[in-house]
């Protein structure tokens, strides 16, 4: 008998043994998959142009705004369909980013996508922003190489269920805080950003929404309903309990909230600077920007102060660009939107990185031949632009401001004239264009 308890009790620790092995290969391997996934995304930097128009209404305001909203609801079908690949590399996410790129001047924005999705993003930005400049870049920089940094990630300060307050409640674009607060950053020596981590939620956040909602207008109390607690039964004698206002305006919040697309959002803010204390001077002034999103009957965020450990991984997330279950809450459009927008054409930060020179589709009818001028590159398609030899001879002229690039300009077209077994003319009153011209000049044609 007790050589079949000794059997049982070691078959019982082999199971278990097995098990934990299984599920630590298996958490390295979705760790694993999960750094994959962030390493086969593209970035992108997006830029507006600022227009001339001075004054718009609160409305036109929120408005715009709103673009970002449906932008961000047509980002739903980034979906893995593939359930294994669903386990081991997660959903896919977007992240979104303002940040201000160690000892650079402006703020840019940022978007970054799997790789596999970068058309779809495109297709999308210039669907709802026209005049958006979309350019793939090499990953940025905040960090000083020999200095400190400090940061932090927001979570909700209650339950997911209930809304912050967005734009539409707000008489100012919430994006004017967040970026006075990087305008704080010094050009040299300094970086920061904010990074907004999204991807799809499940349906089962708004269903606990409504379920509350529901529960709330039978009398029943937020913190009963959030809990899953029934009505207690009303005597004869007992007059039938009332919704409060308070009550009915939570109600409220509540079912706007759970009508609009959901998103498991993360977000992350990092400084750097030459010291501690400047960095986490920097993070106040941001961590303040974020209380205009908060109110005492709803939700509102707070920052989530870090020990060594969990900073550390903070940084690597950051790095990394992965969505993390740590600080996991669920926003919908309306809130991620007013947290995070492309910059309006009146906002007062003084140090946007705007777009400077509009892109433009090149003329149907351009010359299939001829000397090349350069290239056209619009929404990510480059076209060669050639100029041909009878619009040489009646229509050139090269006028321009010191170093916008006339002489560049000309040595090209001398270079390609020369390349093509022409003869060359040109007059230097100064001497010193002749120099690098003949250096030019290739072997074959020296005789």
């Amino acid at each position: 008998m007790i050589d079949n308890y000794l059997v049982y009790i070691i078959i019982i620790i082999a199971l278990l043994v097995i098990f934990f092995l299984i599920a630590s290969i298996t958490r390295r391997l979705r760790g694993r998959g999960r750094v994959v996934r962030a390493l086969n995304m593209s970035l992108f930097l997006i830029k507006l142009p600022r227009e001339d128009k001075e004054d718009i209404s609160i409305e036109e305001k929120k408005a715009r705004i709103a673009v970002m909203e449906q932008f961000l609801t047509g980002l739903t079908g980034l979906k893995e369909k593939s359930a294994w690949k669903r386990f081991f590399y997660g959903q896919p996410h977007v992240v979104l980013e303002m940040a201000v790129p160690f000892s650079t001047p402006e703020i840019s924005f940022y978007l970054a996508v799997p790789k596999k999705h970068e058309g779809f993003l495109e297709k999308q930005i210039h669907g709802f922003y026209s005049k958006a400049s979309v350019e793939k870049v090499e990953d940025y920089n905040i960090f000083h190489p020999q200095g400190k940094s400090a940061g932090g990630f927001l979570t909700l300060e209650k339950s997911n269920v209930l809304p912050l307050k967005t734009y539409k409640d707000l008489e100012i674009d919430p994006l004017e805080s967040i970026s006075n607060a990087l305008t704080k950053i010094e050009e040299k020596g300094e970086g920061g950003a904010i990074q907004v981590v999204i991807r799809p939620a499940g349906k089962h956040w708004n269903k606990l929404g409504l379920s509350v909602a529901k529960r709330m207008n039978e009398g029943v109390s937020f913190e009963d309903a959030i809990k899953g607690k029934e009505k207690r039964p009303i005597k004869p004698e007992e007059p039938q309990l009332k919704v409060s206002p308070l009550a009915e305006e939570t109600i409220k919040a509540l079912q706007a909230k759970a009508g609009k697309t959901g998103f498991e959002t993360n977000i992350r803010i990092l400084f750097s600077a030459e010291k501690e204390e400047r960095a986490q001077e920097l993070l106040s002034h941001v961590e303040g920007a974020f209380q205009q999103f908060g109110a005492p009957n709803v939700n509102s965020l707070k920052l989530e102060k870090l020990n060594n450990q969990r900073f550390k991984k903070l940084c690597f997330n950051f790095s990394f660009r992965l969505f993390a279950n740590q600080g996991k809450m669920v926003l919908n459009s309306e809130e991620v939107a007013s947290i995070f927008h492309f910059p309006l054409i009146q906002l007062g930060s003084p140090k946007v990185k705007w777009l400077k020179a509009r892109e433009s589709a090149p003329p149907t009818n351009l010359s299939k031949e001829g000397i090349i001028l350069g290239k056209n590159i619009f929404r990510g398609e480059e076209t060669v632009v050639r100029m041909a030899d009878d619009d040489r001879r009646r229509h050139l002229y090269v006028i321009g401001q010191t170093g916008t690039g006339k002489s560049t300009l000309v040595n090209n077209m001398i270079q390609q004239d020369i390349e093509n077994g022409r003869g060359v003319a040109f007059i230097d009153p100064h001497g010193d264009a002749v120099e690098k011209i003949l250096g030019l000049i290739p072997k074959t044609r020296v005789e």
